[in-house]
């Protein structure tokens, strides 16, 4: 299967309820727009900047000259000074010596949990988790597809907090949920903030646990098999 679109999934036994259907399928889709929320917060930085960048090239021509050069170099370091503090802050237009018309502010970024709250906007960045597969039966199982950085973000959250952690006790639940917020860079060499530039929502970390204590609960109830060593077996 082609890596943009790779799956999730839970091996199923033991009797289940509708109830615990929903629950299981509101739960994933539920920290997969978290996460891709996190994604949209990304795409549309890397939007306002390139936007930004496309505006200043209009005046290359004027950079030939000594004193345009040297604001130019100038400008080159605010904007990497405010890449480095994150999509909440704005660009800081009045402090450019500008020989040029300053050009409008950018608009204000959403935050994730705006984002979150309409997900169905953004279609056009992530794209919405759907069923791969349903088998109920014992054994049986789920599987979900969608985006795949989006997937395999999920996919590595829940090896960590069901399989790893559980063995080596080496961070809090938080801390892992929020480590996974923070969205890994794709593109080295498009000068984006770094990790630690992006700011995690603690509501948006606690709507993650919430949903992992329901697939838990599942677990616990004999349900679902053990999660992590199942979460890459597709159903039959």
């Amino acid at each position: 299967m082609e890596t943009r679109e790779k799956l999730i999934c839970f091996s199923t036994v033991g009797e289940w309820t509708a109830r615990d259907v929903t629950s299981l399928i509101d739960s994933v889709a539920e920290i997969y727009d978290v996460f891709s929320s996190y994604r949209v917060i990304t795409h549309l930085q890397r939007a306002q900047e390139e936007a930004l960048l496309h505006r200043l090239e209009r005046y290359d021509k004027y950079f030939h000259h000594p004193i345009y050069h040297e604001w130019h170099m100038v400008l080159r370091d605010l904007i990497k000074d405010w890449r480095r503090s994150g999509p909440s802050k704005s660009f800081p237009y009045q402090m450019l010596p500008s020989p040029f018309p300053q050009p409008l502010p950018e608009k204000q970024l959403p935050e994730a949990g705006e984002i979150f709250e309409n997900i169905q906007l953004y279609r056009n960045v992530v794209e919405e988790l759907k069923i791969d597969r349903i088998h109920i039966a014992s054994p049986g199982g789920f599987s979900f597809s969608g985006l795949g950085e989006v997937i395999q973000q999920f996919r590595e959250l829940i090896k960590d907090l069901f399989f790893r952690n559980q063995h080596e006790k080496r961070k809090g639940e938080l801390e892992i949920i929020e480590h996974y917020l923070r969205l890994r860079e794709e593109y080295p060499d498009s000068n984006l903030p770094p990790i630690s530039a992006i700011l995690v929502d603690r509501k948006m970390i606690n709507k993650i646990q919430i949903n992992i204590e329901n697939i838990r609960r599942l677990e616990r109830e004999g349900k679902l098999l053990p999660i992590a060593e199942n979460v890459e077996k597709r159903p039959e």
